[in-house]
């Protein structure tokens, strides 16, 4: 009884995850716009989080120089001590990083997001910790959002406790 529950579980976290990156993939636009619109960044240089981690759209061996120099900034951080590998494989996990120049000064500013189609407390703790993270990783200003179509009560509260910025988009179609 016991190993069909873990194998229904299995099953259930999969296509959870899957469904997840669908709707992060279908607004990957909206999160670009959200980026200059919400957070002030224009000239992206670097937007991670479309990555399939299904394999199926898409080879994840054509690394573009933008991953490619993100890759060598976490594995400085990672080797000064700035950060665990702990914590470089959990910001490798986040929904999107985007990177760019702001637009009121022209200095860099990295945003970290949590996407999600329904902003929870949960997505706005995790925004705020990979938040940390990437701050530690490239030294300059650094924003943790969450990005979504609806946002609960208790999600906005949190997010508004830990300075988390709220970035809603229009549901896919």
């Amino acid at each position: 009884m016991e190993e069909s529950f873990v194998e229904e579980s299995f099953v259930l976290e999969r296509f959870a995850a899957k469904m997840a990156w669908e709707y992060q993939r279908k607004v990957m636009p909206q999160i670009r716009l959200a980026a200059f619109r919400d957070f002030g960044i224009r000239r992206v240089e670097l937007s991670l989080g479309e990555y399939d981690p299904f394999g199926e759209h898409g080879d994840p061996e054509q690394l573009t120089d933008d991953v490619n120099k993100f890759g060598d900034e976490l594995d400085a951080a990672e080797a000064s001590g700035r950060i665990t590998p702990k914590q470089s494989y959990d910001l490798l996990g986040a929904s999107v990083i985007i990177s760019g120049t702001s637009k009121a000064d022209g200095k860099p500013i990295h945003v970290v997001a949590e996407v999600s189609i329904a902003i929870c407390a949960s997505d706005a703790r995790r925004a705020a910790y990979l938040g940390s993270i990437l701050s530690a990783v490239t030294e300059e200003r650094t924003i943790a959002a969450v990005i979504g179509d609806s946002v609960a009560p208790s999600g906005r509260r949190l997010a508004e406790r830990l300075g988390v910025a709220v970035s809603l988009i229009r549901p896919p179609k």
